[in-house]
């Protein structure tokens, strides 16, 4: 094994633990979680990297229930190390999803989507609820449905539960490529909105080699949507991706898909 491919592992699991604070990972999760990002790792290669960075001050053990960052340097760490490395991260993420996809909507077969996992507290599950009813129901999602569901400890933080929808991922896997059609996400951007019209976007971040973070989840993070306000007046900004394929395959995309 390098020190390349040790270097980048370690990276991996320190950006895991940074997105996901809450309950502690050990080393099986890890190891699940690694996999998805294609780092195939044993429960005992896993065990392995969480002793090394314990020893390097970057994660700390919480009894026997895993591992968090350390506020003394774990989160810089993951933050901050292999910035290079990243850049394609998002979009090569973006591509791994997209091809795994399965489900057919044709059929109803298939079973495997691309899916956004939102989870909130308890107290909050009536209001948001009514988010979702009143997004679909003025028409603008992707998704006509939603599950909820608070049986899934590894992702949920205590006290919390979660909200599944189908993320536009799907269409580009289970729908355009499966057919044939190449797809290509190009930008993430906000998308203004007036009296239900679509006017232009006022700014796009490109995603291949251009971002080491999801365009859309800096725009939510920055507070620089008002989808509340589109849903209820109908002007506002939202949020929405810039796809590209073939000019051959126009013809097919808006007339079928």
């Amino acid at each position: 094994m390098t020190f390349e491919r040790s270097e980048r592992k370690s990276v991996e699991i320190l950006r895991i633990l940074s997105e996901q604070q809450e309950p502690p990972l050990g080393a099986k999760r890890l190891s699940e979680l690694m996999a998805e990002r294609g780092f195939s790792m044993s429960d005992r290669a896993v065990q392995y990297y969480l002793q090394y960075l314990d020893e390097q001050g970057f994660t700390r053990k919480v009894g026997n229930k895993g591992r968090v960052l350390t506020a003394e340097g774990g989160f810089s760490e993951a933050g901050n190390a292999l910035v290079d490395d990243r850049m394609g991260y998002v979009i090569s993420r973006l591509e791994q999803l997209s091809f795994n996809v399965s489900f057919d909507p044709k059929t109803r077969t298939g079973g495997d989507i691309a899916y956004n996992l939102t989870y909130v507290p308890y107290d909050e599950i009536e209001a948001v609820t009514r988010a979702y009813d009143e997004v679909i129901d003025r028409g603008y999602s992707f998704f006509q449905g939603y599950s909820v569901t608070d049986n899934d400890p590894p992702r949920l933080p205590p006290d919390t539960v979660g909200f599944i929808s189908a993320c536009s991922i799907t269409m580009d896997g289970g729908v355009l490529q499966k057919n044939g059609i190449g797809v290509d996400i190009v930008y993430g951007g906000r998308f203004r909105i007036a009296g239900h019209q679509p006017i232009c976007f006022d700014d796009l971040i490109r995603y291949r080699g251009g971002t080491t973070i999801d365009p859309l989840q800096l725009f939510i993070n920055a507070g620089l949507t008002s989808v509340d306000s589109l849903v209820h007046t109908g002007s506002g900004v939202a949020l929405a991706n810039v796809r590209e394929v073939t000019v051959q395959a126009r013809e097919r995309v808006e007339g079928d898909y």
